[in-house]
């Protein structure tokens, strides 16, 4: 089995010029999960995932995921102003909300 970095979204694989290839045998390979992980996490990149690739078989492996430091983090409200207009949204319609979670009482 051979370690991978893949684009989590295009189902790409990174290779060793930092470009995504289709094709896993070209793609940059790892001697453990825990340095593509670290590798994965310094290339500006987005989602991605670490994977095991049995070339025998062409199977794939999920093994680790993360993000790269090319994504931006999520905006933070500016103001109380901006936060208080997200939560009456989330009030509002509470199906966006995760099932694990207390929901918010609808008066």
């Amino acid at each position: 089995m051979i370690i991978l970095i893949e684009n989590a979204e295009s189902f790409k694989y990174l290779n060793s010029k930092s470009e995504w290839t289709s094709n896993a045998i070209e793609a940059m390979t790892f001697p453990s999960t825990h340095i593509a992980f670290a590798a994965a996490k310094k290339e500006a990149i987005g989602k991605f995932n670490i994977v095991g690739y049995v070339a025998e078989t062409k199977q794939l492996v999920n093994m680790d995921h993360g993000r790269g430091k090319g994504v931006e983090r999520l905006a933070q409200p500016r103001n109380r102003t901006s936060l208080l207009v997200s939560l009456s949204r989330m009030v509002a319609n509470p199906s966006h909300c995760r099932d694990d979670l207390p929901r918010p009482a609808v008066k």
